[in-house]
């Protein structure tokens, strides 16, 4: 009796299934874990945020009242930067802090723990060398980086997008002793 294909596309699939456990009974060696999905990355423009864009942002960081968001201000010299834009987020139905650290602060431990349970971090505008001042290679920034990696969203504007670079642009590139060298001067013709 001859078999349908969809029989014999069952059975084929049965058959892989039996020899996929098969293999792994007879494995000694664990599985690999399949990798984590890492988060979003959301890098704005400088200048006002579009409602789409931070609706956007508040959908990647969980959607609303699931969402929550930290954001860091101190690329900004502004004293009350972010706090209008925490309240953005909270109205979208995010959780929403601000939070203002030193470089001193940021490389504590009940810093980084401030970021346990956060789905969306947020970088405010103004000098990117004031962020990373505050906040490069602190243990912030390693919780910022783990979180990410387990699927959180990181998002920013402005010197807060630019500090998602590697290397991060400044403007300090063209300068004498600036962290690259200039560009070499392309010699006249005589």
């Amino acid at each position: 009796m001859n078999a349908t294909p969809a029989a014999s596309r069952l059975r084929l699939g049965a058959l892989a299934v039996v020899l996929a456990v098969a293999g792994c009974a007879t494995s000694s060696a664990p599985a690999p874990e399949p990798p984590r999905p890492a988060g979003s990355l959301l890098i704005v423009g400088g200048g006002p945020i579009p409602d789409q864009i931070l609706e956007r942002f508040v959908a990647l960081a969980g959607g609303k009242g699931r969402a929550r968001i930290v954001l860091y201000p101190m690329a900004s010299e502004d004293a009350d930067a972010g706090i209008e834009l925490a309240e953005d987020f909270r109205k979208l139905g995010a959780e929403a802090e601000r939070i203002v650290l030193t470089r001193e602060q940021a490389d504590t431990e009940a810093a980084a723990r401030r970021l346990d349970g956060v789905t969306g971090i947020w970088f405010g505008g103004g000098v990117q060398a004031r962020l990373t001042a505050a906040i490069g290679h602190t243990r912030v920034e390693a919780a910022i980086h783990e979180l990410h990696a387990q699927g959180a969203v990181v998002g920013g504007t402005s010197g807060g997008a630019a500090v998602m670079s590697t290397p991060m642009l400044t403007g300090d590139e063209r300068k004498p002793g600036g962290s690259r060298p200039p560009p070499k001067t392309r010699a006249t013709p005589s």
